[in-house]
């Protein structure tokens, strides 16, 4: 793998080494090509994805689709729930402390779109019982390793037993590229609204991020790299509002990155913490002197409000000097911390 590809110059090429050949079928509607069980629809779903169709269409039936783990493993696909289906988790199901509702690995051109009322539902308060499943932070509702043009729009996420929306690297030194998340609602997960491990072009639009509480940091969203050739980059958060998270509203823990990583490129507009039990904004600066990280953070327009829990405004966690930026253009900021810097 070259280094331009670890850092992300190549990552189409990236996408297409590790991705599948769609056959480009006509579109399909699930229930009506291969069937439905208001029990356990598993097998048509995945038939479906696996089928190569263009557009695959989850049908409105009198009952949700019940499922257990699906993965989508062809590029250029639309994936549509309509008006009012909800994709559930089989309840009793997802034993695997990494099993998830919907996985995309290496894939290129998908969009997975959800008409109103549509949504993807977990059962965190499953998960959580030690009596029954395994401890585990990582049962995503949705999964997205190494890929590029990647849409997800219009979909309620409730009950992620890990994140609602997790990105990931399915292969080292391949970010996802190109992704778009819009008009999404991530409700109620154990661990995070959305994770963002890695990214080179990110945008988190009209998202709301709430009621996260179960595993640390419970953050509405969290960006936290784990090795040092991973991204932050080209990332955009407009329009969102982050509320009523067990942790903080934004969390950005760059500490796996060094020097010689990319450096930060965030941008956060428009957007609204509040009610967040431990605060509006995390920033964890790099731990060793050597792992320097640069780049930059910048808020604009921003509403960061009185928590009213927490004596934590606008923190910077503890650490040695880097040369990143933080800045605020025209924000609001409500009872900013005394305590934790700004």
């Amino acid at each position: 793998m070259s280094s331009l590809c670890r850092f992300g110059g190549l990552a189409l090429y990236c996408v297409l080494a590790c991705s599948r050949l769609s056959s480009f079928a006509s579109d399909v509607r699930v229930s009506e090509r291969f069937g439905y069980d208001p029990l356990d629809a598993t097998r048509f779903l995945q038939a479906a994805l696996d089928s190569g169709a263009s557009k695959i269409v989850i049908d409105k039936k009198d009952a949700p689709w019940f499922t257990n783990p699906l993965r989508v493993r062809s590029s250029n696909q639309e994936i549509v729930l309509e008006d009012g289906v909800e994709l559930v988790a089989k309840r009793g199901a997802y034993k695997g402390p990494g099993d998830m509702l919907l996985t995309l690995r290496c894939v290129t051109n998908v969009t997975l779109r959800g008409g109103h009322g549509a949504g993807l539902r977990m059962w965190k308060c499953d998960y959580t019982n030690a009596s029954l499943y395994a401890k585990s932070e990582w049962r995503h509702a949705v999964a997205i390793y190494s890929s590029d043009n990647v849409v997800v729009e219009g979909l309620r996420i409730i009950g992620g037993g890990g994140d609602g929306i997790y990105l990931g690297e399915g292969q080292r030194g391949c970010p996802n590229t190109h992704v778009s998340i819009r008009n999404v609602s991530c409700l109620e997960c154990n661990r995070q609204g959305i994770s963002v491990i890695t990214a080179d072009g990110l945008l988190v639009e009209n998202a709301t991020l709430s009621d996260t509480c179960g595993a640390p940091p419970e953050s509405g969203i969290d960006f936290e790299p784990n090795r040092p050739w991973q991204v932050l980059s080209g990332i955009v958060l407009r329009n969102c509002t982050f509320e009523n998270n067990a942790g903080h509203g934004l969390e950005i823990e760059p500490i796996c990155l060094s020097n010689n990583s990319r450096p930060l490129d965030i941008r956060v507009e428009n957007c609204i913490s509040r009610g967040n039990k431990k605060g509006k904004i995390r920033l964890q600066k790099g731990r060793n002197p050597l792992h320097e990280v640069r780049g930059k953070v910048v808020c604009r327009d921003c509403r960061f409000l009185d928590d009213g829990q927490t004596p934590d405004g606008l923190r910077v966690a503890k650490g040695e000097p880097t040369p990143f930026m933080l800045a605020l253009e025209n924000c609001t900021v409500r009872d900013p911390s005394a305590s934790g810097g700004t």
